[in-house]
């Protein structure tokens, strides 16, 4: 029985691993990408709805 749950450890590694492979390259592409996509929302959101969010986000304890 040792050897199958070697071999169940070994494939859940390997699955952790993969995913933690594709969550860091998907991050990378967000930091990447992100500067255009804010740039381009910012020219697409009205300035009253970026004013608002502006507005909660700089609330005091929002960073918490």
């Amino acid at each position: 029985m040792g050897r199958p749950s070697r071999f169940v450890e070994h494939g859940y590694d390997v699955v952790v691993a993969a995913e933690d492979a594709a969550i860091e390259r998907a991050a990378g592409d967000l930091r990447r990408d992100g500067g255009r996509i804010r740039v381009a929302a910012g020219k697409i959101i009205p300035n009253r709805l970026k004013a608002e969010q502006h507005r909660k986000m700089a609330e005091p304890g929002s960073g918490d």
